[in-house]
């Protein structure tokens, strides 16, 4: 994971639960590795960024963290002065999910081909805006500072609004809907969450 916004939802949304996660924006090289010890035995769950900024970094990062759980988010223009192209950027991000049983991300034709020419035998749990994935969202409407939100997950459909309605601020908030459907969180209480 590697945007504090998203690092945050997934703590407010687990407020009950012992979360140890990366003190601010510490993802970097040095970073990375004082995140880890926030890590103690009352932890239920560790939340950790990890960033790059030239190709190699991620290797390194990826074998202090070793994610159970791998979940990509927006790979947008920071930090990408060190790489030739979005592509070898992605690339090297996805390094960090090698030991990940599996890895949540946007459904985009990039990612995709990224994603399987490293793992094409992972399990991947995949969302998409008006396309196709085990979730897709459909942005139904915009007003004010909300955005309006159909979520298709399964066969069944559900709205919901949430406080968003720019495009990383969604990305994220997508991002953090599908980890929680994908591991199971019940509707009543994803929605309660979300309306707050």
């Amino acid at each position: 994971m590697a945007r504090p916004s998203s690092k945050n939802g997934f703590i407010r949304f687990f407020q009950l639960k012992k979360i140890a996660k990366s003190p601010k924006s510490f993802n970097s090289q040095l970073g990375v590795p004082i995140s880890v010890f926030t890590i103690n035995e009352g932890s239920n769950m560790a939340i950790i960024e990890a960033g790059i900024s030239r190709k190699n970094e991620m290797k390194n990062l990826e074998e202090i963290v070793r994610p159970s759980i791998g979940i990509l988010t927006y790979v947008g223009a920071a930090h990408s002065e060190g790489f030739e192209s979005k592509e070898e950027k992605l690339l090297e991000k996805l390094v960090f999910f090698k030991d990940a049983s599996t890895v949540i991300f946007q459904n985009t034709e990039l990612n995709l081909r990224c994603f399987n020419s490293l793992y094409p035998q992972k399990n991947r749990f995949i969302w998409s805006i008006n396309g196709e994935g085990d979730v897709v969202y459909n942005i139904e409407k915009i007003k004010g500072h909300k955005s309006t939100i159909t979520i298709n997950y399964n066969g069944e459909k559900s709205n919901i609004k949430i406080p968003f309605i720019d495009d990383v601020y969604l990305h994220n908030a997508f991002t953090c809907i599908s980890y929680l459907i994908w591991s199971d969180t019940k509707w009543n209480k994803l929605k309660q969450w979300l309306a707050n």
